[in-house]
């Protein structure tokens, strides 16, 4: 979704506000937890199944689905990361 997060194992406001529009994007309770439904979704999202949950774009325009892909992966090195710790 075009969001640039750095990838410093901090849930903050800014990885918060990515979580929820990929929630509301992906037909989701907009609650801003990275549950286990959210994990499933965003790996889902970026293991390139998004085109399924919500549609392609045009030549353009990246897609929503492509949008998700690329905030899905960032969110999920985050998590990865902060269990680490």
């Amino acid at each position: 979704m075009g969001e640039s997060l750095d990838v410093d194992g901090i849930f903050g406001q800014k990885t918060e506000d990515a979580l929820i529009r990929f929630q509301i994007d992906a037909g989701m309770p907009a609650d801003g937890v990275a549950g286990d439904a959210v994990m499933a979704a965003l790996r889902k999202a970026s293991h390139h199944d998004a085109h399924q949950l919500i549609g392609g774009g045009d030549a353009d325009r990246p897609s929503a689905a492509e949008r998700l892909r690329e905030i899905a992966a960032r969110l999920i090195a985050m998590a990865e990361e902060m269990e680490k710790k």
